[in-house]
């Protein structure tokens, strides 16, 4: 056995050492991401909106949406809101390709569009 220090190495404890330091190493090193699986980049996420029971038993409950649906592609993406008995839609449209948004309100047979402008 050698001496370090007043400490004695073992051949138990240089294994250790060495088997930790090879752990820590390896964690360290800087490894690039793999992508194994297919990158989903447009398509449509369904939403079922739920409420709780105090709030169902109001007389505006039917008026609240039962539904959400989020459409998404490169650069677009569109939030839209359905009443349960399909007197509103109400959708959000965004476009990041030039930085614009608007807001879409049907009611009934009425439509209101409303553009979104971005701060300077």
């Amino acid at each position: 056995m050698k001496k370090y220090l007043n400490i004695e190495i073992t051949e138990a404890f240089r294994f250790y050492l060495i088997t930790v330091l090879i752990f820590l190493i390896a964690g360290c090193v800087s490894r690039k991401e793999k992508k194994d699986y297919p990158v989903i980049d447009e398509g449509i996420v369904n939403y079922s909106i739920s409420y709780t029971p105090d709030i169902m038993e109001k007389s505006y409950s039917f008026l609240l949406p039962g539904e959400m649906k989020y459409y998404f592609r490169p650069g677009q993406e569109r939030i839209s809101f359905k009443g349960d008995l399909g007197i509103y839609y109400l959708d959000f449209i965004s476009n990041h390709t030039n930085d614009s948004s608007s807001t879409l309100l049907k009611i009934v047979n009425k439509k209101n569009v409303c553009p979104g402008f971005r701060e300077s």
